[in-house]
């Protein structure tokens, strides 16, 4: 029985300290995600090419949404009103609403 020998490991030894930052390697250099990237952004560019080739009978509405932020105002006015602008006895005014009142 002599020629064989135990050795137990010291308690120290035995201790994790989980505060330890060697022992959690944040080293991502290995699970690049540059393929699955530009697979996605020419994905992405196929199916919106697609999408716009197969509606290209419907551009009119594209422009309409693209120039949604144009609002043009048109006044109708009658004879009498356009006599009363054109002689400056009535003016325009721009007035806005604010909750309960105007203000000029």
């Amino acid at each position: 029985m002599n020629d064989f020998e135990i050795d137990l490991p010291n308690k120290n030894e035995l201790m994790v300290n989980v505060t330890d930052k060697s022992l959690y390697p944040y080293d991502f250099s290995s699970f690049s995600l540059l393929p699955l990237q530009h697979t996605a952004s020419f994905t992405l560019t196929e199916k919106i090419k697609n999408i716009l080739f197969a509606n290209v009978s419907q551009t009119s509405l594209i422009n309409e949404m693209a120039n949604r932020g144009k609002t043009e105002y048109v006044a109708k006015l009658t004879d009498y009103a356009k006599d009363k602008l054109n002689t400056g006895e009535w003016s325009f005014g721009i007035r806005k609403k604010l909750g309960k009142h105007m203000q000029y």
